[in-house]
């Protein structure tokens, strides 16, 4: 299972849009925050474990194949959301001006998939 992901903040000032990719990602504000899968949780009991794994969100109860030959029918990729435009308060991450880019994992499913399907990743070592 999927047990934590990486979701990427950046922020740049607008008026420095019209610099370069190399002087752009020298500037920008990048804030890594590391997502835990709920189920995870060091502190849980075995009770508490068992309701949790109930209730969890597929996301997080994605398997993945079991070697390298085995065909997965769900991919992980990121997509990246932009903000329209909201104002920004002065900031750690960010000053006013400052545009927003998040770059968020999703599950997307490589084929058609029929109902009571187990949904799989790729194996990784």
């Amino acid at each position: 299972m999927l047990s934590t992901l990486e979701v990427k903040v950046r922020g740049f000032r607008r008026k420095e849009a019209k610099m370069t990719a190399e002087e752009k990602k020298e500037k920008d504000v990048i804030t890594n925050l590391l997502v835990r899968s709920p189920f995870l949780d060091k502190k849980l009991k075995t009770k508490d474990r068992d309701e949790i794994l109930a209730n969890l969100n597929p996301f997080w109860a994605m398997l993945r194949c079991k070697d390298p030959k085995s065909l997965n029918n769900m991919v992980l990729e990121t997509v990246i959301c932009k903000d329209l435009g909201f104002e920004v308060v002065e900031s750690k991450i960010g000053k006013p001006g400052t545009s927003f880019i998040v770059e968020v994992p999703i599950l997307r499913n490589t084929c058609n998939i029929e109902k009571g399907e187990i949904l799989t990743l790729p194996f990784y070592d």
